[in-house]
């Protein structure tokens, strides 16, 4: 799909909205939806810019804050949604209600990295465009 990126100067369309979100969730650059943001599928390593179009990722020191901050407000109220009905049924045993909290505590986080980064990177290009 090529799509170009949108310059700043105008508001952001539909279907720029979509095709950021088709980048996210394929981990792919948000300017050409071409470029892998991450050197492998197990590695957490990212490009410092796209192998296809340049666009460089990073913007500056703390860019990812962001990112950081949405995969913790996104993965422990998932994580808090698995733990807490079980925590709250007293015929289950503690020890599991303690086994499925701490797993999906420090569990989801780990594999919300990715996407929640791709989609921190995809919403930024979305609403600051390259000028």
């Amino acid at each position: 799909m090529n799509h170009g990126p949108r310059r700043e100067g105008g508001a952001p369309r539909f279907a720029d909205l979509l095709f950021a979100l088709g980048c996210a969730l394929r981990l792919r650059c948000p300017q050409c939806g071409r470029g892998s943001l991450f050197k492998g599928r197990r590695s957490f390593a990212m490009h410092d810019r796209c192998l296809v179009c340049g666009l460089k990722w990073d913007r500056g020191n703390g860019y990812y804050i962001g990112a950081l901050a949405l995969n913790l407000v996104l993965t422990e109220t998932l994580a808090t949604a698995a733990w807490l009905p079980l925590a709250l049924d007293r015929s289950i045993p503690l020890n599991t209600v303690y086994f499925v909290g701490l797993g999906a505590s420090v569990g989801l986080p780990i594999l919300g990295f990715k996407p929640t980064r791709a989609l921190w990177i995809a919403i930024d290009r979305l609403l600051n465009p390259v000028a």
